[in-house]
């Protein structure tokens, strides 16, 4: 798993200063061995693992994630995610535009889509792969009424490949809440707290790679959400909600404006 993104950030915040125009590019240090899992009394018997491997087999044959992933024009740009890209936190914006659950695997997603980071869309294309389920605390019959299965949440590995620009990766752990509903089938749950997606909703979390050069990344489907785990500043305001100015240079200052940056243009014809 990565590290949180504010774990990987606030060592080099006291000498970063934010960019005025052109993003500064990092090469990684490196790499760092990932922290080992403290070892277990007993390693857990194979008779519980085939068990719990066959409950997750279940759940993802039985609820499929692609109407949650894949983005809906018709939604705007509430449908955007947002998150932050880099030390400076640079706004990264992502839309999933076609997300396919493959023939044979369950848990495996085929997807395409945009970002936009820096004012420029780039083309992605590349796979989600979901191998766990947690089990969430089973809401009361007033706050969800329709159970015929109990929310959870769904965990898993992510690989965008950009087709695009300067042709990077993004890479690394997603997490989705998600509860049944009569008329989808499925919805993202939003009620889930201090767990693994940091407030409910869909949660991406890695790094973008090209050559040596390594950023972290992360975006979600509600940002404000995300924005108070990583950053005390980042809202202003106690009535209406306004993005610190500190933060537009940064891909910011164009939030509240309703752009189809993600919009295909149509190729002039003579």
């Amino acid at each position: 798993m990565y590290q949180p993104f504010v774990l990987l950030v606030i060592g080099l915040l006291a000498t970063v200063s934010a960019p005025d125009s052109e993003p500064r590019t990092t090469t990684a240090p490196k790499p760092v061995a990932a922290a080992k899992k403290p070892a277990t009394k007993a390693a857990a018997r194979p008779a519980a693992v085939s068990a719990a491997a066959a409950r997750t087999q279940r759940f993802l044959q039985r609820v499929n994630l692609a109407p949650l992933l894949r983005f809906n024009p018709a939604s705007g740009t509430a449908g955007v995610m947002n998150g932050f890209y880099s030390y400076d936190y640079w706004r990264l914006e992502v839309v999933l535009t076609a997300v396919q659950r493959d023939a044979k695997n369950p848990g495996l997603y085929h997807v395409r889509g945009k970002s936009r980071r820096h004012r420029k869309v780039t083309p992605l294309s590349g796979t989600i792969r979901f191998t766990e389920v947690a089990l969430l605390p089973r809401p009361s019959a007033s706050d969800l009424p329709y159970q015929p299965w109990q929310p959870a949440t769904v965990s898993g590995s992510f690989t965008l490949q950009e087709t695009g620009g300067r042709r990077g990766t993004f890479s690394g752990d997603i997490d989705v809440d998600v509860a049944p509903d009569p008329e989808r089938k499925v919805r993202v749950w939003c009620c889930a707290a201090d767990n693994e997606t940091r407030g409910g909703g869909i949660l991406f979390e890695g790094q973008w790679r090209l050559g040596a050069e390594r950023v972290p990344v992360i975006w979600k489907d509600d940002i404000f959400s995300l924005a108070r785990n990583i950053l005390t500043d980042f809202e202003i305001g106690s009535r209406d909600v306004e993005i610190n100015r500190k933060y537009s240079r940064r891909g910011w200052d164009t939030y509240w404006e309703n752009e189809e940056w993600w919009a295909e243009r149509p190729v002039a014809r003579r």
